[in-house]
């Protein structure tokens, strides 16, 4: 059963993390931290409130996960859990926020 919906632009930010990764270190390293990501998306659905809400990006609907350098933007109260980005943590914060604010 599908416990969580990924917001479309979530396939790129997926393939891009993807592609880079598989460039600089490997495909098989790759295919794990992709791995990562789903096994997260999973968890936080079942524990959806266990994300920290950003005190930098002002988006009291939305909390945040981090998987090795990278944030999992997502919405607690939706049904099921929406995944709505998944983002380098280097980004600059207005430059989260203002993906984060289109994909709202």
């Amino acid at each position: 059963m599908i416990s969580f919906k990924l917001h479309e632009s979530v396939i790129e930010d997926l393939d891009g993390i993807w592609g880079y990764v598989a460039g600089e270190a490997s495909p098989e390293v790759a295919s794990k931290l992709e791995d990562e990501f789903f096994d997260a998306f999973e968890l936080l659905s079942t524990q959806p409130y266990m994300g920290f809400q950003g005190s930098i990006i002002p988006l009291r609907s939305l909390r945040f996960w981090v998987i090795r350098e990278y944030l999992i933007a997502y919405t607690p109260h939706h049904d099921p859990l929406l995944i709505l980005a998944v983002l380098h943590g280097k980004h600059h914060p207005r430059t989260i926020a203002r993906i984060l604010r289109e994909r709202q």
